[in-house]
This record gives C-alpha cells, structure tokens and sequence, in this order.
C-alpha cells in the first residue's frame, strides 16, 4: 500500500477504485523531482543543497557564456518581479521558479 501510495503521489500511476491500478502515460517535460519524505534527515537536505549549488553554479556559468540580451533582460525582469513580491508579501515562488527559468534558458 505504501508504494502504490507513494508512486500515485508521484503521479506514476493511477487508481480506479473497483478497476485497479494503471500506470500512467510519461508526463510531458518531466522534469527532476524530490519527494520531501525522503528528506528525513538533516544529511538528506544537505545533499539536495549540494546538489542544487553544483547544477546552480554551472547553469550560471553557462548562461553568462551563452546568453544574448534578451536573455538578460528577461532574466532582469523575473528578478525585479520576485524582489517586488518579496517586498509586498506576495507569492514568490512562481516567480523564483520563472528567474531560474530564465538562467537556464541561455544555457541550451
């Protein structure tokens, strides 16, 4: 039961109650995911702040190389947009997502 649970959290499978369970098509874009139960400990969460400084630093070396102007424009835009959220209290999350977007734009 626990895996089933934890494959539908996710979103590998679904099930239909009184049918059963069916794995689900790939996900369009699916992209690298950590299910925070598996962060139980503090030497999880330092290995995901490793792991994301490595990619991170790289990811910006490349962007600085490759990006044109209007890749730094934008990557200015989703900044000013997420420093003016965090200033109003607002929803930062998308638009943090939206600046780290736009540093891996450049990079191909």
């Amino acid at each position: 039961r626990e895996a089933i649970s934890r494959l539908q959290a996710a979103g590998l499978v679904e099930t239909r109650h009184g049918i059963g369970t069916f794995v689900l098509p790939p996900r369009a874009g699916g992209g690298f995911r950590l299910d925070p139960s598996e962060l139980s400990t503090s030497a999880d969460v330092l290995a995901v702040l490793e792991l994301r400084i490595s990619l991170e630093t790289e990811s910006a070396g490349l962007a600085a190389m490759r990006r044109s102007d209007t890749h730094l424009q934008a990557m200015a835009q989703a900044l000013d947009d997420f420093e003016r959220n965090v200033r109003s209290g607002g929803d930062t999350v998308a638009h943090d997502f939206r600046f780290h977007l736009q540093i891996a734009e450049p990079t191909r």
